[in-house]
């Protein structure tokens, strides 16, 4: 099949094909311009039994607002809800490791009393909540190689994770 010099490629396709070319021209969407990091979704959140809720809710609230491109919105409302939530719940990780852990370890010096073995069961169990969210994160943040590799030293570690 060849062209026919002077002509056009769809007049020279319509030679050859009984349908032509259809061209769509969408609107353009405005582009947003997100200051600050992309939002990532923490795998760690999945531990929380709340996740869920907040993004069926971020996800409802958005769907009703009725804008173009609705996927986008909620999404995006998804997003936003996920990161407050994120903040007010969870926090910053090492903090909150180091709190209960100093809290834990003051409880051990006190005298010995119903009311302080309590406390200490519920800082424990507690301490152990923050650790396994700690631990669902890390692997997300360390791009899972350096743990496969098992590498011992924690400060490489942390810095590969935040890199």
């Amino acid at each position: 099949m060849g062209f026919k010099s002077g002509k056009g490629l769809t007049e020279d396709l319509q030679q050859w094909i009984d349908h032509c070319p259809l061209v769509l021209q969408l609107e353009e969407r405005k582009k947003v311009k997100h200051y600050g990091k992309t939002f990532r979704f923490e795998a760690m959140w999945l531990k929380d039994s709340n996740c869920e809720e907040i993004v069926n809710l971020a996800w409802e609230e958005a769907s009703t607002m009725g804008l173009d491109f609705p996927m986008v919105k909620c999404l995006d409302n998804c997003g936003i809800k996920l990161e407050m939530w994120n903040k007010s719940v969870f926090g910053h990780m090492g903090n909150n490791l180091t709190r209960l852990q100093t809290h834990l370890e003051w409880l051990e010096l006190q005298s010995v009393t119903p009311e302080v073995i309590a406390s200490m069961r519920e800082t424990r169990v507690e301490l152990n909540c923050w650790r396994d969210k700690a631990e669902a994160m890390w692997p997300q943040r360390s791009r899972l190689s350096w743990i496969q590799l098992g590498d011992k030293n924690t400060g490489f570690f942390h810095s590969k994770a935040f890199t």
